[in-house]
């Protein structure tokens, strides 16, 4: 066996040996998560709700944490995580950050995209969860 067969297979069987190092590919435990979205106490009537872990960590970097908001106000988070695709009801519990992204008229037209996010941050608790998201009004 040449040297160089050797360094790479003790390279080989070190790096499948750690262990450590490779990524989690599932889900936390999840909680229902529903709610609505507010804007100075209107029902906000589409947009993209995300949830970012705060603080972030590699392992929540994986995670899409969304839900899509209904014309009445109204959401369900969803989470997916990206390395596996596996998509369940609910949300981890902890602490995020909050940002709805709101697409206005046809985007091929120059419709507008707003970006809003909530100055505080919410908590997911370890049973189901219904929260209202008061975003402050804008111009």
């Amino acid at each position: 066996m040449s040297r160089f067969s050797i360094v790479a297979a003790l390279l080989t069987v070190g790096l499948l040996g750690c262990g450590g190092g490779a990524p989690k590919r599932d889900l936390p435990p999840l909680y229902p998560v529903k709610g609505k979205a507010l804007r100075g106490g209107v029902p906000l009537s589409s947009g993209l709700l995300s949830l970012i872990p705060s603080p972030e960590t590699p392992e929540s970097r994986d995670w899409v944490i969304n839900a899509e908001i209904n014309p009445d106000g109204t959401f369900e988070i969803q989470s997916l995580h990206s390395l596996s695709q596996k998509r369940s009801a609910g949300a981890p519990a902890g602490t995020f950050r909050v940002n709805v992204t709101i697409t206005g008229g046809d985007q091929t037209q120059g419709g507008r995209i707003q970006n809003l996010s909530l100055p505080y941050p919410i908590t997911i608790k370890t049973e189901p969860n219904e929260i209202t998201i008061e975003f402050p009004k804008g111009k």
